[in-house]
């Protein structure tokens, strides 16, 4: 038969895999530890580690992903009507040791939404205050474990948004400066995701270590990425 791509027919073994080991990678520049302040993408990138998205796109297996979106720190979300989409969080969702693994909840959305919407690199694509082509006009927490987020319009592309990790990654309000927990985000970082950040140097390199607290703690298959 006719071999189409080098990819072609490969068996797939990702049954087979087994936990461990540590992932060596390389990036080619510093960033701000806070992404939702950052002037770049590359803040992003390598905070995505440890600071949820509510949704994500689907993995592609043995094809590219064809752009669907799944649930992330959003268990569930429906849609109501054509201007409201209500969120609910992951119920085992938690912030890592350094906030003594406080459940993940609404009001972290809030805020990071709050802060995204004022300083946010994308806020113009997403924030209707930002720009009034923009979807969004408000975010509210309507209890512990549900999020409503309210737009100006229809837009079909806002789920999608949500799941783009170049846009708003979830932090815990603690980043913002209040509370006895509160932590300078631009120096010290606090995991929600697969990966804790367990060092930085600037000009050297990062190393992330997996998260014991994460709801889906059992899917992460390697021990760290240096």
């Amino acid at each position: 038969a006719e071999v189409q791509s080098f990819l072609y027919q490969r068996e797939d073994t990702s049954a087979k895999a087994t936990k461990g080991g540590i992932y060596t990678t390389y990036y080619t520049g510093d960033v701000t530890l806070d992404p939702l302040s950052a002037t770049s993408y590359s803040s992003a990138y390598q905070t995505a580690y440890i600071y949820p998205t509510l949704l994500r796109f689907k993995d592609g297996l043995r094809e590219a992903s064809k752009g669907g979106v799944e649930a992330n720190l959003a268990a569930s979300w429906e849609q109501p009507d054509t201007q409201t989409i209500t969120f609910k969080l992951q119920p085992k969702a938690a912030w890592d040791t350094k906030l003594n693994g406080r459940a993940i909840d609404a009001e972290d959305v809030v805020a990071s939404w709050t802060k995204f919407a004022a300083k946010g690199q994308t806020r113009i694509d997403l924030a209707n205050t930002a720009s009034p082509t923009a979807p969004i006009t408000t975010v509210t927490a309507i209890d512990k474990s549900t999020v409503q987020f309210k737009l100006a319009f229809p837009m079909a592309a806002t789920i999608g948004q949500l799941a783009y990790d170049r846009n708003l990654l979830v932090m815990p309000r603690e980043s913002q400066g209040t509370g006895t927990d509160a932590y300078d985000p631009l120096k010290e970082t606090r995991s929600g995701g697969p990966w804790v950040m367990e060092s930085y140097q600037k000009s050297v390199g990062y190393t992330y270590r997996r998260n014991p607290n994460y709801w889906n703690a059992d899917k992460v298959m390697l021990d760290g990425i240096d």
